[in-house]
């Protein structure tokens, strides 16, 4: 997802994503509202290192997976999924 209007997007059997902005704590509830299926989120690290604690605990508390790591040179418009690297957890 490159923006917070992607969130509304989503298909509900989501299981991993990947968030490439700033997501407030209201972003994660309404994705985990709108895609319960989710167990993975990928991040890159500037935007991982925004993540409050109270988010990051929110998740973790859901039994979600952060990730961290780009999917940089991918082109959303000619396909919106992409294989994620299994690189590091958080």
């Amino acid at each position: 997802m490159s923006s917070k209007r992607d969130i509304d997007d989503l298909e509900r059997n989501e299981q991993m994503i990947h968030i490439s902005f700033t997501a407030s704590n209201s972003d994660i509830f309404r994705l985990l509202h709108n895609c319960p299926k989710i167990s993975t989120i990928q991040f890159p690290t500037y935007y991982r290192e925004e993540l409050s604690k109270a988010g990051e605990m929110f998740l973790a508390m859901q039994g979600i997976e952060l990730r961290e790591g780009d999917v940089f040179g991918e082109r959303k418009d000619i396909n919106e999924y992409c294989n994620i690297q299994p690189d590091r957890a958080v």
